[in-house]
């Protein structure tokens, strides 16, 4: 070994010896040149091995012999090593029970979310099984067993009237008809009715005039003796019906015509 090496080992030898009393930067700089050969691993790869090489070192383990291409490349990189230093403190915090955690989640906020608009369908059962748990609850479950039967019956025949026969078609006109069926099939005739009937203009003068659940109650309790119910259930089942839409009326006003 010549001179030059000889000087350049002896020099390696003493910053070893002295490490600990340089900077930071200084201290990788000599890790860089001391071990200048060792195969280099990316940022990537060394943030993904940070989590186990952290555990590791706080389980008091070589991780210098466990993690060689990760210590080498934290003493060169400064921004992996802030972001080691980062993990270190959290997980550090979080052993010794320092961590501060939030008292409750917060909730986030989806607002910026475009709502899916809803089908005649969906709202007719939604508001069918408030009514029915109003007035029979009961029959609540069996409105939903009998719902798709019914809907593709209603789409089959094309109208939903009695004086056109679908209604008899369906069961509807008698005293012994179920009462599930009763509150479901009320409930599309006088949605579709309003649908059909109502503008928004026409609604939101309703709303303004405070007469939206008067006059919602009337034409329901209308298309509910249209098709068949008896005049008793006919009229609680239009209160029922006007005070949910009255509580969500903005359900409706998205069914209904521009003009």
């Amino acid at each position: 070994m010549d001179s030059a090496s000889n000087r350049f080992e002896l020099l390696r030898a003493r910053l070893r010896e002295h490490a600990e009393k340089f900077p930071t930067p200084l201290r990788r700089l000599g890790d860089a040149l001391w071990r200048e050969r060792d195969e280099q691993i990316s940022h990537a790869a060394c943030l993904e091995q940070l989590p186990d090489y952290i555990d590791a070192e706080l389980a008091a383990e070589p991780v210098a012999k466990l993690f060689p291409r990760v210590k080498h490349h934290l003493d060169r990189c400064d921004s992996c090593a802030q972001e080691y230093a980062e993990l270190l403190d959290a997980e550090w915090a979080e052993q010794r029970g320092a961590l501060t955690k939030p008292a409750a989640m917060p909730r986030p906020d989806l607002s910026f979310l475009t709502k899916p608009k809803r089908s005649l369908q969906e709202i007719v059962l939604e508001w069918a099984r408030a009514v029915s748990a109003a007035l029979a609850p009961t029959y609540l479950r069996e409105i939903d067993v009998i719902a798709d039967v019914f809907f593709a019956r209603v789409q089959q025949l094309g109208t939903f009237e009695l004086r056109s026969g679908a209604a008899q078609a369906m069961g509807l006109g008698g005293r012994d008809t179920n009462p599930a069926l009763k509150l479901l099939a009320a409930s599309y005739a006088a949605t579709q009715n309003l649908t059909r009937d109502i503008t928004r203009a026409q609604f939101d003068e309703w709303l303004q005039q405070a007469r939206l659940q008067q006059e919602l109650e009337t034409r329901a309790n209308t298309a509910s003796r249209d098709i068949g119910i008896e005049r008793e259930l006919a009229a609680r089942f239009a209160r029922t019906y006007a005070e949910q839409i009255a509580r969500e009326p903005e359900a409706l006003r998205a069914l209904l015509k521009e003009v």
